[in-house]
Parts: C-alpha cells; structure tokens; sequence
C-alpha cells in the first residue's frame, strides 16, 4: 500500500499498517505520522468493510485491533499526552459495552482511565 493514489481500502490498510508499526514494531514513527495514520484510520474505520467472509486483512473490531498500537505510536515518538488523548479517543469511539463505562463521577472515570492507560502504555506511567 504505497502511493498517493490509493483506493479508501488501502489508505486503510496503510494507516493500521502504520499505526502497528510504530506502536508494535521496530520503527519510531513521528507525532505527526502517528497522526496521520490515526486520523485515516478513524475516518475510514467504519466503511470499508471486508469484501468476503474470507478477507482477514480489515479487522472485525477495528478499534480493538489498534487499541494498543495507536497509544504506543504516539508514547514510542515520545508524546504521552497525544498517547493518551488517543487511548480516551479510542475508547470513546467503541460501541456500547466496548469501553470503559462507569456510573462513577467524571473524577473516578478519570481516574480509572488513566490507570488503565498507563497499564497499556507503561512507558508514559506518570507522564
């Protein structure tokens, strides 16, 4: 998937590819790459579909399956702040029963959010 003439599909596949890559590989990618990625991914997240029952490369649960590499893009390029505004963004965008659902005050949610971040995310742990 490279190019500047891609179908949605395969912006799609770039952007999890991208976003897995500097969250879960080898490779540093920038703020600004791990933005990228993470704008085209929540853009498209919910219309491309897979085109049959076999197509295994677009995930089921989209959100689940870059649940971890978002964040860890953004912390391994060394912006925790962005790392975590994207585990609230990730886990606000999920459907009913996906995410965190508390009955507790906005203090408490907060609260549970960021121990659960940083338990994902150790490297920002304090950050």
């Amino acid at each position: 998937c490279t190019g500047n003439k891609l179908s949605e599909r395969d912006q799609y596949l770039r952007a999890i590819a991208d976003l897995n890559k500097g969250g879960l590989g080898t490779q540093t990618k920038t703020a600004a790459e791990c933005q990228s990625a993470l704008d085209v991914f929540l853009k498209l997240r919910t219309s491309v579909k897979p085109k049959d029952e076999s197509d295994t490369m677009i995930p089921e649960k989209p959100l689940v399956a870059v649940g971890f590499a978002a964040p860890m893009c953004f912390a391994k390029a060394g912006d925790c702040a962005a790392a975590y505004r994207t585990f609230k963004a990730m886990d606000a965008a999920k459907g009913p029963g996906d995410g965190y659902k508390f009955k507790d005050s906005d203090k408490e949610k907060e609260k549970h959010m960021r121990k659960g971040f940083e338990s994902l995310v150790p490297i920002c742990k304090g950050k």
